[in-house]
This record gives C-alpha cells, sequence and structure tokens, in this order.
C-alpha cells in the first residue's frame, strides 16, 4: 500500500509540472503575440522581426512546411496560365512560316524576295506557285546587323516572317520545304535558306533543345508541326514532347537489369 501511494504521489507530480509547462507556453505564446502586435505598425521593425525569426531552423522548416502545399498549387496554377497563354500565342501565328538566312540590304522589298523564295526553291519542283494575293504581310525580326555585342566574324540576317492569308497556303509551302536541300547544297550560293514555323519564344527554346540533343547523337531528329515539337527516337519512334523534362525522358538510361546467375546442378 505504501508503494501504491509512492507511485500515485509521483504521478501527481508529473502532471502539475506538465500542467504548469503548458501554461507557462501558453504564457509565452501570448507574449509573443503581443510583441509580434507591436511590430505590425513599424514595416522596418517587422522585417528585421521576420529575419531574426528566419534564422532559427526549426521555425523556418514549421513555416515551410505550413506553406508548402499552398505554393505547389499556386505553382501549378501559373504553370497553367502561362501554357494556355503559350498556346494562345502559337496559335496567332498558325498562318505565319520563318525564312532564315536570307542575306538582306537597306533597299530591299521583302515581300518580292519572300515570293522569290517560296516559288522558286520551294514550290517549283512541284510545278505550282501563289501569288502575292495570297499574303496578308511580310517583315524582317530580330536586331539590326551591326547592332550586337559580338561584333567579330559575318553578321547574320534577321528572319523574315510570312504571313499567309491561308493556311492551307502556308501548309503546302511548309510541307515542300525539303525542296531547299537542292539549294543549300550548292556551295557556289554562298548561304543556306531554311524554312520553319513562326514559333513563340518557348517552343522555340524547346526545339534548339531538342536539336542539340540530335547533334549530340542522343535522339534521331526533331522538328515541329503545327507548333508541336516531334522527336524521333533512335528506335525510330516519334513522340510529341512539350516540355524539357519530356525530352530529357527520352534520352534517360534504361536501368540495367542484372541477370540471374546460373545455377549448377
Amino acid at each position: 500500500m505504501p508503494k501504491q501511494n509512492k507511485h500515485n504521489k509521483k504521478r501527481a507530480r508529473l502532471s502539475e509540472a506538465s500542467d504548469s509547462s503548458m501554461a507557462n507556453s501558453d504564457n509565452d505564446l501570448h507574449k509573443l503575440d503581443e510583441l509580434l502586435e507591436s511590430f505590425s505598425h513599424d514595416e522596418e521593425t517587422a522585417r528585421k522581426a521576420v529575419s531574426i525569426i528566419l534564422n532559427k531552423e526549426v521555425i523556418k522548416n514549421v513555416i515551410s512546411e505550413t506553406f508548402a502545399d499552398k505554393m505547389n498549387i499556386m505553382q501549378s496554377q501559373i504553370n497553367q496560365l502561362e501554357t494556355r497563354l503559350d498556346d494562345l500565342e502559337q496559335y496567332s501565328r498558325r498562318n505565319c512560316l520563318k525564312l532564315t538566312g536570307i542575306p538582306e540590304n537597306k533597299e530591299e522589298n521583302i515581300d518580292e524576295i519572300a515570293m522569290r523564295v517560296i516559288n522558286k526553291l520551294v514550290l517549283s519542283p512541284e510545278n505550282t506557285s501563289i501569288g502575292f494575293d495570297k499574303i496578308g504581310r511580310t517583315h524582317r525580326v530580330g536586331r539590326f546587323p551591326g547592332k550586337t555585342n559580338n561584333a567579330a566574324g559575318p553578321q547574320r540576317p534577321r528572319d523574315i516572317i510570312v504571313q499567309f492569308l491561308s493556311y492551307r497556303d502556308r501548309a503546302m509551302v511548309y510541307a515542300h520545304r525539303s525542296n531547299l536541300k537542292t539549294f543549300n547544297d550548292n556551295d557556289a550560293n554562298g548561304y543556306k535558306i531554311f524554312v520553319n514555323e513562326a514559333l513563340t519564344k518557348r517552343r522555340s527554346d524547346l526545339l534548339f533543345q531538342a536539336r542539340k540533343f540530335a547533334r549530340e547523337q542522343l535522339i534521331d531528329s526533331a522538328w515541329t508541326y503545327d507548333g508541336r515539337t516531334i522527336v524521333k527516337t533512335l528506335n525510330d519512334k516519334k513522340v510529341t514532347i512539350n516540355c524539357l523534362s519530356d525530352l530529357q525522358k527520352l534520352t534517360a538510361p534504361k536501368p540495367q537489369t542484372s541477370t540471374p546467375a546460373p545455377q549448377y546442378g
């Protein structure tokens, strides 16, 4: 019986200590709340208080965990909005093509230059052509030659954007862009011309990375169709990619499976 009373007294002391600790914690939190309230009226003091708080690793981790889910949701929403805006911007370019590599001069007529490339180099082998009434406007894009930080080496001519009035005419020209190979293989011409889709910066950057992977022989080739980036893998599989991570997945090494050792009886 005396032994049981001893245990009961010990439990009572522990309970009192716990209650006292909780009371002290509540009191400390109340004081902290009052202190923070006094800081809230002075922005500079509030900044210093937050800086001090964030220097405490445990508190910083708790704050990070508290806001992590909300931040992830917000980032996901931002990504979705950026994708939708990029889709809209690309759709606005669906009737446009970009001509690259054509030398320029001050007195040039860009309409005539563009139509000469389209009809004589791209469509002529197909025994067809289009008239000036099939295009809305043409213009060069990018910095003027000479207005670049790198003065060494020849200046790259600005690209020409051709806006077609009909998507069908634009698609016909793009479908026969490979006819430029005859012109480009002739070194006597002194320059090469390429026809590409007029992509948004986001899609242009993705295509650049994909073609870089192709040069490094990580994939077979890459091109675009209606603004979508298409990759042909080393296994002759065609895959549409939307971001760099999609491209990296195609080139990631497959995990090696260990072959079980032969069993000998």
